[in-house]
């Protein structure tokens, strides 16, 4: 579980810091095609790239660059996108007066979206000894923005001290030694703000406790030989320690901010082991590039669980079909997942181990299976999901995972154990509609789990075969993937979109490969997107200025499509360390179609909400039907209720009148031995227009009533017509609740034969 909270937390950081994060960044702002009355007061163009070092300056925790809009946006079928976010802030500024909001100006407004888009640099690191301002936070954050020149960064930095004046008039003064710069202070922290040269480079620099004129562009992180980053980050988790040190130490807190210490660990972030993680990304002649390195990650490995000692193989690569549209294949220790929560729960310490209950203990109480014993000690170490055409057309409901097993028997008796508990419990609890069964198909075993009776699309089912366990979303699908495993048809590295971004290169020390197969999956893909970016036109569109407008902002789905490339994502162990890297399209467009297509893009998401529809009336239906038994037992109870109290009102009234049961339900009432409201049915209004209750005292001596047991005095009509169950009152005065049926053919009975109980139609 380790490897893979880290290999996720890595590959996350390269994907969304190096593509989301930045692919959102722009130049200053290019003209537009209608200037508007906040135009730009000096020339519009783009900036130069910042020159700087290799490296952040050593004292830096963490430290980024991004490239502008035009740095990422760089395949002309996404020119579009840069034509509408350069109408983005005219929009904006026209946000305050249609809000009828004039307290928030439009040009504080149009700010923000500048310094959003605008090329930058951040840094920030711990102040230690002291040296921060007295009652500021020990550590440091500064952003810059980056102009064409002094006179652009001269209009950011006026525009945001205008800004800060008309919302928040904090007192502010020259910033000593930093010529341009200012500072104002907010509760005790000095915040710097205006324009400064960072290295050869003018920007608005917006910092906390200080400001730096050192230039912060970040390594290369591996990039190849001629692709300049457009994204490069750091973060040296080990500059960091002195921060944590402080928050951890807090008195009186130790002990609860254990966890919180263990938990950094692992990710790397505090400890002996705390990571250094670079990331970059940048593009080529012909595909997009992104690295990332996660430093120090067999060691963090080997502190809480075993590291895998196997690599990729391409025997591994074969037990995935060559029609894959999504495939990731890792090796990872399974069975070291128990041995690592055993670690942590070691390293806890008493006291939180005393209140933290041993989840291993408390799931083998409750299912009599222990995790580790009965199920990760039985797991090999090779780890694989994936859709294809061959398991179901290569959507979203062709998903199939396998796992690697190293005692066949062994994990069938658990999976079994497992299987009779579950239906146990659902033969209490879901009344028949839950059940997990075993079938022969094509001669293989296969539980299946099944919803008897409601509309639920999904019949998800597993299966061990050839070493290896297989689960999937159906039984065809199943079986498909159990025939692939077992050899004979081309596998993942002969599909020609994997092979042409490298995929066949994984060498000898890969542990993991992701696959999008990118040209394939955007067709399903390419309709979501388009209704996503006509919203972005329709954004960007004035409702008074019908000249304002973006045109046509995605190509059709035959130019886009032309030489799309796929993804490939491959992380390996190099020494001490992780790395990954990954090759993939250069178009925003045409990487968001294939991500869009995994789910199946109009076609698929409505299919599945189609699903997740029926699975929702079904389960409506289950609980209507649950609220439904559930009133009608209420009306039972008050039923029974009422007939209780007028049945010894009845007894009562024998005792006063010589034995004799009253000819009238109303003298109970005149006596005061019943209220009025008894005589009403909880289940509401008889539909004939009859009396709720059905009496029958005849003036009968209570002494002469044979079989008194028997011998039916009332019951509730309402609750007869509801065809369920009807609640009886007995001449001895108890009261049974019965199903229709007996009730029909107790009246047919001595001592009822022959008496008229009014019975509604």
């Amino acid at each position: 579980m380790q490897t893979k909270v880290i290999l996720g937390a890595a590959l996350s950081t390269f994907l969304v810091i190096g593509a989301a994060v930045s692919q959102g960044q722009a130049p200053a702002r290019p003209s537009s095609t209608k200037q508007s009355t906040s135009a730009r007061q000096v020339p519009q163009q783009n900036p130069a790239k910042p020159a700087a070092p290799d490296q952040a300056p050593a004292s830096d925790a963490l430290s980024w660059y991004s490239a502008g809009l035009e740095e990422f946006l760089v395949d002309p079928k996404d020119k579009g996108l840069i034509t509408a976010l350069r109408l983005l802030d005219e929009r904006v500024a026209e946000l305050p007066r249609e809000m009828d909001k004039p307290q928030i100006p439009g040009a504080a407004l149009q700010l923000v979206v500048d310094l959003l888009f605008s090329s930058k640099g951040m840094r920030a690191g711990v102040i230690e000894n002291n040296q921060a301002a007295r009652g500021a936070p020990p550590f440091y954050g500064q952003f810059n923005f980056f102009a064409a020149n002094q006179q652009q960064a001269d209009a950011l930095s006026k525009r945001f001290t205008d800004t800060i004046a008309a919302m928040a008039p904090f007192p502010r003064r020259a910033a000593p030694d930093k010529p341009g710069m200012n500072v104002m202070d907010v509760n005790g922290v000095p915040i710097y703000f205006g324009t400064i040269k960072v290295g050869e480079q003018w920007a608005f620099a917006l910092g906390v406790n200080k400001v730096d004129q050192t230039p912060v562009k970040p390594g290369r992180a591996e990039l190849p030989p001629g692709v300049e980053p457009v994204f490069a980050g750091t973060l040296d988790a080990q500059k960091l320690k002195p921060l944590f040190d402080m928050i951890l130490s807090h008195p009186g807190a130790q002990q609860q901010l254990r966890g919180a210490q263990m938990q950094l660990e692992m990710m790397g972030l505090y400890g002996p082991n705390a990571a250094t993680i670079s990331a970059a990304m940048g593009y080529g002649p012909d595909r997009g590039h992104a690295t990332l390195r996660y430093s120090r990650y067999r060691k963090l490995m080997e502190q809480y669980m075993p590291i895998t000692d196997q690599r990729l193989t391409a025997d591994d690569l074969r037990r995935v079909p060559a029609d894959a549209t999504y495939a990731q294949i890792s090796k990872y220790d399974l069975a070291g997942i128990g041995k690592m929560y055993e670690r942590m729960f070691e390293q806890a310490g008493m006291q939180m181990q005393q209140e933290i209950p041993d989840i291993m203990a408390m799931i083998e109480e409750e299912t009599g299976v222990h995790p580790q014993r009965d199920v990760f000690d039985h797991l090999g170490q090779t780890l694989g999901v994936y859709m294809s055409d061959t398991t179901g057309g290569g959507g979203l409901l062709s998903l199939v995972g396998f796992a690697q097993v190293k005692n066949a028997d062994a994990l069938n008796q658990t999976m079994s154990r497992i299987t009779g508990r579950l239906n146990q419990l659902a033969q209490q609890n879901a009344k028949g509609y839950v059940r997990i069964s075993e079938r022969k198909l094509n001669g293989q075993t296969v539980t299946v789990l099944t919803f008897p009776g409601l509309p639920i699309p999904l019949e998800l089912c597993w299966a061990t075969s050839g070493g290896y366990l297989y689960a999937a979303g159906s039984p065809q699908a199943l079986l498909a993937a159990i025939k692939q495993g077992q050899g004979g048809s081309p596998g993942l590295a002969d599909n020609p979109h994997f092979k042409e971004m490298g995929g066949d290169k994984l060498g000898s020390d890969a542990i993991q490969v992701s696959f999008v197969d990118t040209p394939k999956l955007m067709r399903e893909g390419y309709g979501l997107v388009n209704l996503g970016v006509s919203a972005l036109a329709n954004l960007v569109r004035s409702p008074s200025d019908p000249s304002r407008d973006p045109g046509v902002l995605m190509p059709s789905y035959t130019e886009l499509a032309q030489g799309a490339k796929a993804s490939v994502t491959i992380a390996r162990i190099q020494g001490d360390d992780l790395v990954a890297t990954c090759q993939h399209d250069r178009s925003l467009l045409v990487n968001a179609c294939g991500l869009a297509g995994i789910v199946g893009g109009p076609v698929g998401a409505a299919a599945f909400a189609g699903a997740i529809a029926g699975s929702a009336a079904g389960q409506a239906q289950h609980h209507a039907m649950e609220h439904m038994d559930q009133m009608h037992q209420m009306h039972l109870q008050s039923s029974e209720g009422n007939l209780r109290e007028l049945g010894m009102a009845l007894q009562l009234y024998a005792v006063e009148n010589n034995d004799r049961f009253p000819n009238s339900m109303d003298k109970l009432l005149r006596m005061e031995l019943a209220t009025a409201d008894v005589f009403d049915s909880p289940a509401g209004d008889a539909a004939d227009g009859g009396p709720d209750y059905w009496f029958d005292t005849s003036a009968m001596r209570l002494s002469a009533v044979r079989n008194p047991d028997r011998r039916i005095l009332a019951y509730d009509r309402v609750m007869y017509e509801g065809g369920q169950k009807v609640s009886v009152l007995f001449v001895d005065a108890h009261v049974e609740t019965m199903p229709i049926s007996k009730f029909q053919s107790l009246i047919t009975q001595p001592p009822n034969g022959g008496i008229d109980f009014e019975l509604p139609e």
